[in-house]
């Protein structure tokens, strides 16, 4: 079986970049390498992992749906939120 991986390095690298430029200006002059290595996989992810959730417990909601913002959530706590704006 093989398996291609849903995010690469460019991910990782955003985020510890944006670690120590956590302000929004430094986010909106680096906002498309937010959506090409951080929001564009992101569907695809939620979408694969969505189906294992339900098993777990019928309280998580896996919703990859663009119009809303992307997150993998349960009514009492959150898991994994990546905001729209």
């Amino acid at each position: 079986m093989t398996t291609q991986s849903h995010f690469d390095t460019a991910l990782f690298a955003f985020l510890e970049v944006l670690r120590s430029n956590n302000n929004r200006e430094w986010f909106q002059a680096h906002r498309q390498g937010y959506e090409r290595d951080v929001r564009g996989p992101m569907p695809r992810f939620i979408g694969d992992v969505g189906p294992h959730l339900w098993p777990l417990s019928p309280r998580f909601v896996a919703d990859a749906r663009p119009q809303w913002p992307l997150a993998v959530w349960s009514c009492t706590f959150s898991l994994l939120v990546i905001p729209v704006s």
